[in-house]
């Protein structure tokens, strides 16, 4: 995939979560977090002993998008994304389906989705390098489209995952996304612009500890993701970095602390309206000790 189709692509993306000139509203305080198989009509298909997490919310949030292994009925357990849907925002998530091909397939791991606009989806996937690459795909009326590798600007050694996209204040197309080995206490968090070459994100976000799986909001201003700085080399929790205007650095990281666990908490998801943080967590009241998906909530403060 050529610089200028990532950058069509990533272009697109940005018409999800709006660009630097929309100011987002402003918020109380997060809520304490539930398991997300606790709201009401949820399917018991949501959570299950297996690993559930790393997920991406729809626009309109009835459509939440997540990597699991459960098995399958061929008794194969590899990594696969999976949809869950509800009828409104008022209801836990009921019917959960596994991606077809060419999304998911067999001998290979595909995880940590990004809902974009376009009825476009970005994922990670091992079936070239056994570590996972960035890829794209479109629904279209047919399916599925065959899934683009994002190329050498983006994907290089390790685990290439979960982009995230803002447009900055001269119209160009932000992706930052995180690249780690093997090992849970490793990992960085990069950007492109236009699909570009990546480079390190500057400013605190990479300063100390892994720092892996962001997700930014809409204006470009808030960065959230998952790190290993405040605890224990392998214990990851949650991080917020803002930043007041896209000329500057994320220089303010903030853990977390009421939202994470004693466990492993990865991957925050933020939905489009900003109230939902979606994240995998790995705490009481899990099936297993495998993570699983909560959530947290906010309200709007008063006079936005």
């Amino acid at each position: 995939m050529n610089n200028r189709t990532i950058m069509m692509l990533g272009t697109a993306a940005v018409g999800l979560f709006g660009t630097g000139a929309l100011a987002l509203p402003q918020f109380v305080d997060w809520s304490p977090p539930i398991n997300l198989a606790s709201l009401p009509g949820s399917s018991g298909a949501i959570s299950t002993p297996a690993v559930d997490g790393c997920v991406s919310w729809a626009r309109d949030g009835l459509s939440l998008y997540f990597t699991s292994n459960r098995p399958r009925a061929n008794g194969a357990s590899d990594f696969d994304i999976y949809v869950a849907t509800r009828p409104s925002r008022d209801v836990g998530f009921g019917a959960v389906t596994r991606l077809p091909a060419p999304i998911n397939r067999d001998g290979s791991d595909e995880f940590c989705p990004t809902v974009a606009t376009g009825n476009r989806l970005y994922f990670s996937s091992t079936k070239v390098d056994p570590l996972g690459d960035i890829y794209v795909t479109q629904r279209r009326p047919g399916g599925w489209t065959e899934p683009e590798h994002l190329g050498p600007n983006i994907n290089g050694p390790g685990i290439d995952e979960t982009p995230t996209f803002y447009e900055d204040d001269e119209g160009r197309t932000v992706m930052i996304y995180s690249r780690r080995p093997t090992t849970v206490a490793s990992g960085f968090i990069l950007m492109s612009i236009d699909g570009g070459p990546a480079v390190l994100l500057p400013g605190a976000v990479n300063v100390a500890g892994a720092n892996n799986r962001p997700t930014v909001t809409r204006d470009g201003k808030t960065l959230y993701f998952d790190t290993t700085r405040f605890t224990a080399p392998n214990n990851v929790d949650l991080a917020v970095a803002t930043r007041t205007s896209l000329s500057q650095p994320f220089d303010n990281v903030v853990h977390l602390s009421a939202l994470s666990g004693p466990g492993f908490d990865a991957r925050p998801a933020l939905s489009f309206d900003g109230r939902t943080l979606a994240f995998s967590s790995v705490r009481a009241g899990n099936p297993s000790p495998a993570p699983d998906i909560w959530i947290t909530s906010r309200d709007k403060a008063h006079g936005n």
